[in-house]
């Protein structure tokens, strides 16, 4: 019985671009749903077949309904005949120019025959390939859509849905659209399952090209108890898959395509030991037995396809094993799905955001030490980090009152001690406790040397310029240290030139030094990204200035004045930590032109560092002593030597450490690098002498700003 008349929004007498026909048997709770995503169709156009197929329930009812209410839709009412007679009632009065088939209990997409339509129409293929959602989510193992469009060959087709290699192609004839005159004479095998095997097949053999739509344009239900798909499993997969799987062979021989018909028979024989420990596994072992003495029979056969050089390793191995001891492979493949496959999941699960987060993380660090701003604070900390660990003698933390006064090389090769400037331009003392932790990290309990000039400073004058306070946290490893410097020099600032109102460009300095891209086209730069740049001077900066000036005997002061509250808060904390870990330190005040005024506060420094017991030495007290000539060897006016004083400070500040016991390394291979140090700083400082002295007879000397 046929109920409907029209087939065409043009009329009774138009053929439509499309015909939908709809198999449905007893499915009365889910075939409206169906229905209503043809209703909901962009494509207009279409003829909606919808084919009773014998159903006692009331989906019959439902079917006749909605062809009341839609005039493109047709409905037959037959004895029931299975799926392919259900299909092949609809073919008979198809009269579209394409067709395709919507299961009566799944559901299109509203976008589905309009784009499959429209990808043949533009392409001229004569079958369009969609993918598919399973209960509304992507398949398990199957790849993410890509939403791209493309043209396959038929042996492109061919490959991908024999082989399951490239485009996701399977057997269902839902999932595609046809020609209609391409299948006109194609009818599906009826009393079987598993039908869509040979008329996807046949269809592609047929046609010259395939439209393939990477977008889910299908929902698939698997969840009906009453499904083909989950009735009688066992029978299902001998009785129709395997003898089709098999006549699929044969139409590829006979198409003349004898290499694509060994890949089916890989491809069989695959299916037969999944099939095998499929059906073992859920209690069907006499299907399972079935169909592993139908492999048995030709075990050789099998043997040699799988053999070829093409073939993976893995797939070799598996099927030498089922073959020839199905219980043991049975075994490991219980243990590899019971126990490795779900232990894969849950580390894929946690591995593949742990991956992201890692390389993030890497491409994070890596970047902003390159586009950190290059120069000498820059190198200088990159020196430090890049020095072998647990191979410093001693560290000296302060500001530019340490890198110009104290030639690290000129210390080594005078007395053997390896020491090491760990000092930015206005390194603030609230980061001193944090960089003495810091160096700790990578060497074991060295002397350290604290300068004390920045001590005699408030905050307030300091933070005038936060660029220097940068100097000290843009210049550190990313590390816990560094996160706790940065709090402590941008928090309880009082000078309200200095507040800091983003602090995350501190804490992911790569947001303030993102516009260094330049950097990235030095390769100095990308070598030394973690930091693993030598200094070739040790850290240490030559001053060929010269800005005479008359130093100030200040020794004779005895009196104390306070230091900045702030700083000997710092001073004392620094202090606690030391004593308290039990670490060696010395406690320097540089040479400059200094004041009575600083001088007491010095002494108030001394005071407090004693009674720590700690040394503090004010090395302007021994001015004499050093030999430094302020006509010569300042490079400023008073406030920095230049290489010809450093050269006589360091000197005498080697000879204070000799009563520090220090280990001279001179001679051991595995401080080279400051031999090689010591000897260009030898080779350098002729030419820096010569530069100082011409200047200093030229009077030509450093302008005052």
């Amino acid at each position: 019985m046929i109920r409907g008349m029209k087939v065409s929004e043009n009329g009774p007498d138009n053929n439509p671009l499309v015909s939908v026909i709809v198999a449905a048997y007893n499915i009365e709770e889910y075939v409206q749903r169906a229905l209503d995503s043809l209703r909901d169709q962009t494509l207009k156009d279409i003829q909606i077949i919808i084919v009773d197929d014998g159903s006692t329930d009331g989906t019959g009812a439902v079917c006749d309904r909605y062809a009341e209410g839609d005039e493109r839709a047709l409905v037959i009412h037959q004895e029931n005949k299975g799926l392919s007679g259900a299909r092949n009632a609809g073919l008979k009065a198809a009269r579209g120019k394409y067709i395709g088939y919507l299961d009566g209990d799944d559901r299109a997409e509203p976008q589905m025959f309009e784009t499959m339509a429209k990808a043949c129409e533009e392409s001229g293929s004569e079958v369009a390939v969609c993918r598919y959602l399973v209960s509304g989510e992507n398949a398990e193992g199957l790849p993410e859509p890509t939403g791209e469009i493309k043209t396959l060959s038929r042996e492109e087709a061919l490959h991908s849905y024999i082989n399951g290699e490239g485009p996701v192609i399977y057997n269902s004839v839902w999932s595609k659209l046809f020609l209609a005159s391409l299948v006109k004479d194609m009818t599906f095998v009826e009393g079987k399952n598993s039908e869509d095997i040979l008329y996807t097949t046949g269809a592609f053999l047929r046609c010259s090209r395939v439209s393939y739509i990477d977008i889910p344009l299908y929902d698939y239900d698997t969840g009906r108890a009453g499904s083909i798909m989950n009735e009688k499993i066992g029978e299902r997969r001998v009785n129709d898959e395997i003898p089709f799987w098999k006549q699929q062979i044969v139409m590829l021989e006979e198409s003349g395509l004898r290499e694509m018909a060994d890949d089916a028979r890989r491809a069989l024989a695959r299916r037969e030991m999944f099939y095998c420990q499929e059906l073992n596994d859920g209690g069907q072992k006499k299907y399972a037995d079935i169909i592993y003495d139908d492999m048995a029979k030709d075990r050789e056969g099998i043997l040699e396809l799988f053999s070829g050089k093409k073939i993976k390793r893995g797939d070799r191995v598996r099927m030498s094993l089922f073959l020839r001891a199905p219980d043991t492979y049975y075994g490991i493949d219980r243990l590899y799905r019971r126990i490795v496959l779900p232990m894969r999941r849950i580390l894929k699960k946690v591995f593949l955001p742990l991956a992201f987060i890692v390389i993030f993380l890497f491409l994070l660090v890596t970047l902003s030490y390159i586009l950190r701003t290059n120069g000498e604070n820059k190198d200088r900390m990159s020196g430090f980090y890049a020095e072998r660990k647990n191979s410093l003698d001693a560290v000296i933390f302060g500001s530019s009152s340490v890198y110009p006064f104290y030639a690290a090389p000129l210390i080594y090769g005078e007395h053997g001690f390896a020491v090491y400037p760990v000092s930015t331009d206005m390194q603030r003392p609230a980061a001193g406790i944090w960089l003495t932790k810091e160096v700790l990290k990578y060497q074991k309990d060295p002397l350290f040397i604290y300068e004390m000039r920045m001590y005699s400073g408030t905050d307030w004058d300091m933070t005038s310029n936060m660029a220097y306070t940068r100097n000290v946290t843009d210049n550190m490893k990313y590390s816990l240290n560094r996160a706790r410097a940065i709090k402590a020099l941008t928090t309880g600032i009082e000078n309200p030139e200095a507040v800091v109102e983003d602090p995350l460009s501190w804490y992911l300095d790569i947001f303030k030094y993102h516009g260094n891209y330049g950097l990235l086209l030095m390769p100095y730069e990308w070598r030394n990204w973690r930091y693993s740049a030598l200094s070739p001077t040790k850290g240490y900066s030559f001053k060929e200035g010269v800005g005479p000036c008359e130093l100030t005997d200040c020794s004779r002061v005895a009196e104390s004045a306070p230091m900045p509250p702030e700083q000997e808060g710092y001073l004392r904390e620094t202090l606690e930590f030391l004593k308290n870990g039990g670490y060696r330190a010395l406690f320097v005040v540089s040479p400059y032109l200094e004041d009575e005024e600083h001088k007491m506060m010095y002494n108030h420094m001394s005071e407090i560092v004693s009674a720590y017991g700690y040394d503090f030495v004010d090395l302007n007290d021994h001015i004499g002593e050093i030999g430094l000539d302020p006509s010569v060897d300042i490079a400023d006016y008073g406030v920095h030597v230049n290489a010809l004083g450093a050269e006589k400070v360091s000197s005498y500040f080697g000879g204070l450490l000799e009563t520090r016991g220090l280990t001279d390394h001179r001679g051991d291979r595995a401080y080279a690098s400051w031999d090689r140090a010591y000897e260009d700083y030898l080779s350098r400082m002729p030419e820096v002498r010569a530069e100082i002295g011409r200047k200093v007879r030229e009077k030509e000397y450093t302008v005052r700003e």
